[in-house]
């Protein structure tokens, strides 16, 4: 369908173009009492005004028929930053010419957790493939996405061997959605299709999400429709964090969730207003969904104030990660006055053990 609309596109701007050059061109042509100076002018006058024509042509086009249809290899592409502070390691390897590289001249993939020296990221983007948003594949076809793991002291899950020098079993890889390990010549051993280990509870997964297409940056993307998986006790988890809250440990935030859910489950607030992100629930059924903003009070009041705004049936259950100073609310409702854990797992794993409660506000009129 995707290749069928650029043919369209092609053609209809190709023609647009040429059909609006020679209507300008047969106008001034039928005034025959122009010299040939003004004829001059007037063509050149007409050219321009058909690449006005021919832009808004394309624009238009692709705003009313954007490219919703995702393929079999799905929404994705790497996120580079600069490697983040909660990684202590130094130096990295590049996962392209598996080079070490220090300091400012290596990435990190905000999604996919891989490292390159900066003259591999055009490679990187070519070469490997990231972390999934949106995926047109079935679930029966979805299979672990293995990626070289840099972590130490872990342990294979078939053979349970910690040995990762053996030249026999080889280096060790880690999905990016179940986050199980194993041994480079394990994995064809292994079960291919991906179950999303012990957080599945909480990710979509990227064969339920239809995304707003519109932009191509993946950073922008927002979920338009969500289906529901199948799956038992399901309670997808939506992420807001301020960046700007604390000492920026809501850049830390977002990049410890990335891991762990599916990035387009987590937004900034700065960059995407809440009320458009959650959107999407007022077309689905769901009867349970919890959201964690990460900020302070302010932040926190944002959020409640836009899912007010969308007039749910079922209000999602919203916790805090406490950022900055003067949480009260945080510390009100027992999620503490501070944050300071170097890993979201923690959180992600308390979730089980919550209480849901409801929680009055006032609206004062002057």
């Amino acid at each position: 369908m995707c290749e069928i609309l650029r043919n369209v596109e092609t053609l209809s701007v190709v023609f647009s173009f040429f059909n609006t050059y020679y209507t300008f061109i047969s106008y001034f042509r039928l005034n025959m009492y122009l010299d040939t100076d003004d004829l001059v002018t007037s063509s050149i006058i007409a050219f321009l005004i058909a690449i006005v024509v021919f832009v808004f042509s394309i624009k238009a086009f692709r705003w009313l028929f954007p490219e919703s249809d995702i393929d079999d290899k799905g929404l994705s592409s790497h996120v580079w930053v600069e490697k983040p502070s909660y990684i202590l390691s130094d130096p990295n390897a590049c996962t392209v010419c598996e080079t070490l590289t220090h300091g400012s001249k290596i990435r990190y993939c905000d999604n996919c957790e891989i490292f390159v020296d900066l003259g591999c990221v055009k490679k990187a983007n070519k070469r490997i493939s990231c972390k999934v948003l949106s995926t047109n594949r079935p679930p029966k076809n979805f299979t672990h996405h293995w990626n070289k793991s840099l972590l130490i002291d872990v342990t294979c899950c078939v053979c349970s061997s910690d040995d990762d020098t053996d030249s026999i079993l080889g280096h060790f890889f880690q999905c990016l959605w179940c986050r199980r390990f194993l041994h480079e010549n394990c994995i064809d051993q292994f079960i291919q299709k991906c179950d999303f280990g012990i957080y599945r509870k909480y990710i979509i997964p990227p064969f339920c999400i239809k995304t707003t297409n519109r932009f191509k940056n993946v950073s922008k993307q927002t979920i338009e429709k969500v289906i529901h998986p199948g799956w038992e006790d399901w309670t997808p988890l939506i992420i807001f964090a301020n960046k700007k809250s604390g000492n920026n440990d809501g850049t830390l935030i977002i990049s410890h969730f990335r891991r762990l859910l599916n990035p387009i489950q987590i937004y900034d607030v700065i960059d995407c207003p809440p009320e458009k992100a959650l959107d999407w629930l007022k077309t689905t059924q769901l009867e349970c969904v919890f959201v964690l903003v990460a900020g302070g009070d302010g932040t926190v009041a944002g959020v409640l104030n836009s899912i007010h705004n969308l007039q749910l049936k079922n209000d999602p259950a919203v916790g805090i990660i406490p950022l900055g100073t003067g949480n009260d609310l945080s510390r009100v409702l027992g999620w503490g006055t501070s944050y300071s854990d170097s890993d979201c797992s923690g959180i992600v794993n308390s979730l089980d053990n919550i209480s849901v409660i409801k929680l009055d506000r006032l609206i004062t009129f002057f």
